[in-house]
């Protein structure tokens, strides 16, 4: 009968072996993954979740979805801010928003986009409809969302050239009047489009000073049906005095009229957003591998 005492470390140094290389972080194997891979950073490493982010004396939530993208391509960024209730946030998955064929998670993973969320900071809106974007500390909601963009950008390798942002209602007043004027569009992207959905009235703060090459890259567009008051029936806040105000500030602009429709526009958000991404983005390009 042979020993096999002796076999036993060469088995456990090839078991050993195995286990070590299994279990390594995903970044130490990349050029092995084809497919890109959250972060393993807790609250960012699946598709669903709803962690929770503080800046700037603020403290909210947001959803992120990054699964399933070609990380041998180039990686773009959607950022969509929702209405007042933000029932396509708490409901992420209802068709009215985020989920189906057409909606924003479909139309994010089409243009290999990281799809990102934001839960506004504000809970307790005038509007009785709970959370929104536009009453309280605007400008304070609107830095802890730079905030939180900029985070995600440091974790994943998002092309600044491939940035949409998009909101409806109340989170199409944050794009037209803090998120573009105090800014933090012209710091987060390079090239891409701003797409106001049933609002996005004129800057509600002092400008920043646009430098020419975000003027000349960067599209914004309106979409608003044809029955809703908020085309030209609230002053400001409406959709055509945002418009014509960065259309005189030479910006490239659009303006969408969608006959017959009205304010609610429940499951045609991920549409409005893959039109204008098909038509204002540079599409997922081969990332070419540097030189060893």
């Amino acid at each position: 009968m042979k020993d096999n005492g002796a076999l036993l470390p060469a088995v456990g140094f090839i078991i050993g072996f195995i286990l070590s290389y299994t279990m390594q972080p995903q970044t130490a194997r990349a050029d092995k993954v084809k497919k890109f891979q959250a972060p393993s950073k807790k609250g960012a490493s699946g598709d669903g979740g709803r962690p929770k982010f503080t800046a700037n004396g603020y403290t909210s939530t947001y959803l992120l979805y990054a699964d399933g993208l070609d990380r041998t391509k180039s990686v773009g960024l959607l950022i969509y801010t929702d209405g007042s209730g933000e029932y396509g946030l708490k409901n992420p998955k209802s068709s009215y928003l985020l989920a189906g064929n057409n909606g924003m998670i479909a139309v994010a993973k089409k243009h290999n986009m990281v799809l990102l969320t934001p839960l506004s900071p504000n809970k307790d809106c005038d509007d009785h409809e709970g959370s929104c974007w536009y009453m309280g500390d605007s400008v304070g909601y609107t830095r802890w969302a730079e905030s939180l963009v900029t985070q995600v950008q440091s974790q994943y390798p998002i092309d600044k050239k491939r940035i949409a942002f998009g909101g409806y209602s109340s989170g199409a007043q944050l794009a037209t009047e803090w998120w573009v004027p105090s800014g933090a569009a012209q710091r987060t992207m390079e090239d891409g489009v701003i797409v106001a959905i049933s609002y996005g009235g004129t800057p509600k703060m002092t400008e920043v000073a646009y430098t020419p090459s975000f003027i000349a890259s960067v599209h914004m567009n309106w979409n608003v049906g044809s029955k809703d008051r908020s085309y030209d029936k609230d002053g400001n806040f409406s959709v055509k005095p945002g418009y014509d105000h960065y259309t005189k500030a030479g910006f490239k602009t659009s303006l969408d009229i969608v006959r017959g429709l009205g304010h609610e526009r429940d499951g045609t958000f991920g549409g409005v957003m893959d039109a204008q991404i098909i038509k204002h983005v540079p599409p997922a390009t081969a990332i070419v591998a540097a030189p060893e």
